[in-house]
């Protein structure tokens, strides 16, 4: 058998625009945002690194922030 999972599906809610995580059951407004939980929360995925002391994160925004906050 592989041992690659199967990837997760979008469960749309009948009669509202709402987008249910199959792991966890939380409801999110919109793909982009079903996706983005799926990343960071499930996937633990942690792309974005800070260029002066190499902490990661899982949003550009976290990364930048911390530069703005820590490094300058």
């Amino acid at each position: 058998g592989s041992t690659n999972p199967k990837p997760l599906q979008v469960i749309l809610i009948p009669g509202a625009k709402l987008y249910q995580c199959p792991v966890c059951y939380k409801t999110l407004a919109s793909s982009g945002t079903y996706y983005r939980h799926l990343r960071c929360v499930h996937l633990k995925l942690r792309p974005y690194a800070c260029p002066e002391c190499s902490l990661t994160f899982s949003q550009k925004f976290h990364r930048d922030s911390h530069v703005k906050k820590f490094h300058n």
